[in-house]
């Protein structure tokens, strides 16, 4: 249940609807379509699937990143062109773990001096989302943990061009889209150390426990300090 974040009841009750329904349908399932082995292996493991499986691959839109130009520096990284900056492209959803970055800024905000993150969420995603962006501003943590807001699709390129690693402490994932879109912007990667993440990105990763804030530190404190890292 750690995987899943801090969810809301009606996500809870949704969540074990959803999930016995799948269970139920798969009984007549011949083949499922899956993104990873680790996926696979958890349709086997933890729902009895003893169908065909085959597991193909994702990818990223060339267009985002095919471009000879330098793209544009984003205006609200110009603010922090000076400071470490970290960037977490995602919706809200429990899973994200956008809790365990806000946490890791208000127990180690002095040694994180410099560093900046920026999320892309929007308050109405999730009710967990607006306290969230709440929680922010109570505790000070403006200065660190930027929220751009839904950026669109054809600004991606800019905003992985201008920061210096991206910070994705998600609990679960299918696949990660971002990884992917990371490296094909060769930024380093900080995530976390569970085995969706190795699948995807194996040794070209910086791995922390998602759910200890002394182990995110010391990932993105490493990175900072270590140019040939």
């Amino acid at each position: 249940a750690k995987h899943f974040g801090p969810r809301t009841l009606k996500n809870r009750l949704r969540g074990i609807y959803i999930k016995n329904r799948f269970k139920r349908q798969l009984a007549s399932t011949q083949l499922l379509l899956c993104q990873t082995e680790v996926v696979a292996k958890r349709l086997r493991d933890v729902l009895g699937f003893r169908g065909s499986i085959s597991v193909c691959g994702t990818s990223i839109s060339p267009s985002v990143f095919q471009s000879s130009e330098a793209p544009p520096e984003p205006d609200a990284f110009a603010v922090h062109r000076n400071a470490f900056k970290l960037l977490y492209i995602t919706r809200y959803y429990p899973h994200k773990n956008i809790e365990g970055i806000v946490a890791l800024f208000e127990r180690h905000r002095e040694k994180l001096d410099g560093v900046v993150v920026f999320l892309t969420i929007a308050a109405d995603q999730h009710p967990n989302a607006a306290r969230l962006l709440e929680r922010i501003t109570a505790h000070g943590l403006e200065k660190y943990v930027v929220n751009l807001g839904p950026i669109e699709h054809n600004r991606v390129r800019d905003y992985y061009h201008h920061s210096d690693a991206l910070f994705m402490p998600t609990l679960l994932e299918t696949f990660g889209i971002p990884y992917l879109e990371a490296m094909a912007s060769n930024l380093p990667v900080i995530t976390s150390d569970l085995d969706f993440a190795h699948a995807v990105c194996g040794d070209a990763a910086l791995y922390c426990d998602p759910w200890k804030s002394d182990s995110m530190l010391e990932a993105i404190r490493q990175l900072k300090s270590n140019d040939a890292l």
